[in-house]
């Protein structure tokens, strides 16, 4: 018996067409750290401490960075 082109359509749409979700993606007790998980979490946590760490070490230099390049808060005239 020889489809139709709308039985071939109906059929292409009840399978579907992505598929399933691997168990590898989910959060829960199977969750494997792949390489690229653990590298982007460790640059996070790196990006975090240094923005940290920077904040409090430019905090004194800004006056004096204000002065050598000639800024001020006050507005001229």
């Amino acid at each position: 018996m020889k489809q139709t082109g709308r039985s071939k359509l109906a059929e292409s749409l009840a399978r579907p067409s992505v598929a399933p979700p691997s168990p590898r993606a989910s959060f829960g007790k199977d969750f494997i750290w792949d390489e690229a998980t653990k590298v982007a979490v460790a640059g996070t946590f790196t990006m975090a401490a240094s923005l940290g760490i920077d904040r409090f070490v430019y905090t004194p230099l800004l006056p004096m960075m204000q002065e050598a390049l000639w800024l001020s808060a006050v507005r001229p005239g």
